[in-house]
């Protein structure tokens, strides 16, 4: 642990530089105990006081300890100390993002008073995981493209590695998986070059999904593994959420259901704990249709209505749609054909009214087209089933931010896929 001494300005800054380091390599755990520690000694010190407080702040909302988080970035430092508000109000928009008006709010403030480098890239970064998190993989990237110049041309090895990471995602999001694949490389060579354990844990992770992606199996394993290794050892529970539900995803492509749904449900079982209700939801669904592609019918359909019930608390709707068509191909398998076929019309009924994105998302895809329509067509005893293939990724971020795994990050669909993958940007 790290001691307070309180000899000079000096002395607190070079604990300071040794504190942020730590942060760096995913210390977590020790930072966020020391930087309070810190704080509470410096009450005549306000400029350190604020620098440790938010210093803790980002370790515990790293930790999954939101509320402790959000308690350190509750209210606005001093108008004197203008680099540690807008330092402030980007911590505090990370923790508001089911928000999004008010994190974009937050965010709009700090970036028109950003005045030092790092305070501009890490406004981009959060900005980029707020634009991924509703699904705006594009302008995401842009952010991103612009806080890695940023890095680049201040030295930055580390968010030169996270710029990195979360164009990884966004590319993948957009279906372009070796570009994915190029910068996630790219970014763990940064990361380990500049001991950005973080960051080297978030690029294993993209690593696996891209890989997976792109049908090299082994590799995507390997990576994933090491990433969800990474991730608990640092204490990192959200990221490894995603990284667990990716795992899962991984091993349904390869058909190893079992193995999926035991991860799936892993993961389900972290986003509870944690009170992530929209990645909840993806990890139900998912599990829900690993359980369908192995026939098991009854846990399918439970499974569903679960995942259902949340998107609907989470306001996640663009999931419903899928929803429903797996319900439908479960009640067609189980030799309920009328109702197969009711549910199938009811999904060409709702997009009969105004385009949106949640239906038009499905009905314009030939594939999910195909799909519905065979299905609304009831045919006895009809048993066929088709393969679930798997979406781009996304969630939620953490520190200019793993959605899903993210964890960005950390997601949502992409192409024609009926599976939901969560990983968030780092």
């Amino acid at each position: 642990m790290v001691l307070w001494c309180g000899c000079s300005r000096d002395a607190t800054r070079r604990d300071y530089d040794r504190l942020e380091a730590e942060f760096r390599r995913g210390d977590l755990v020790q930072v966020a105990g020391s930087a309070q520690q810190h704080a509470a000694k410096l009450a005549r010190q306000p400029l350190w006081q604020w620098k440790y407080r938010l210093l803790a702040a980002e370790s515990l909302t790293l930790l999954s300890r939101y509320a402790e988080a959000g308690k350190l970035v509750a209210e606005d430092p001093p108008e004197n100390l203008p680099a540690e508000r807008v330092r402030a109000w980007i911590d505090r928009a990370q923790l508001r993002f089911p928000k999004t008006a008010e994190a974009a709010e937050l965010l709009h403030r700090a970036r028109a008073q950003a005045s030092a480098p790092e305070q501009e890239i890490r406004a981009e970064l959060v900005e980029g995981n707020l634009e991924s998190y509703q699904n705006h993989p594009a302008r995401a990237e842009e952010l991103y493209r612009s806080a890695l110049a940023v890095a680049t041309r201040i030295g930055d090895l580390h968010y030169q590695a996270n710029a990195l990471n979360n164009i990884s995602v966004a590319r993948r999001r957009l279906n372009r998986y070796e570009d994915s694949l190029d910068f996630a490389q790219r970014a763990l060579s940064v990361a380990e070059s500049g001991q950005a354990l973080r960051m080297a844990a978030a690029a294993h992770g993209s690593l696996g999904t891209s890989y997976a992606y792109l049908g090299q199996f082994e590799a995507a394993l390997q990576h994933e593994l090491q990433s969800i290794r990474m991730d608990e050892q640092m204490g990192q529970r959200e990221f490894a959420m995603y990284a667990i539900g990716e795992l899962g995803g991984i091993y349904h492509r390869m058909a190893r259901f079992g193995d999926a749904i035991e991860q799936y449900d892993r993961a389900f079982a972290l986003a509870v704990e944690l009170g992530k209700t929209r990645e909840a939801a993806r990890f139900a669904q998912n599990t829900s249709e690993a359980r369908s592609n192995s026939g098991q019918w009854d846990s399918a359909q439970e499974w569903n209505g679960r995942a259902a019930e949340l998107a609907q608390q989470s306001g996640a709707t663009s999931t419903l749609p899928y929803l429903m068509l797996t319900r439908a191909e479960i009640a067609r398998a189980r030799g309920r054909a009328p109702e197969a076929a009711q549910t199938a019309r009811e999904i060409l009924a709702a997009h009969t009214g105004p385009r949106t994105v949640e239906w038009g998302r499905i009905t314009c895809s030939p594939r999910s087209t195909a799909r519905i329509a065979a299905i609304a067509r009831p045919i006895a005893n009809s048993r066929r089933r088709w393969p679930i293939s798997r979406p781009a990724a996304r969630t939620w971020s953490t520190r200019s931010i793993a959605s899903p795994s993210s964890r960005a990050s950390s997601t949502f669909t992409a192409g024609t896929s009926t599976r939901w993958s969560p990983r968030a940007p780092t």
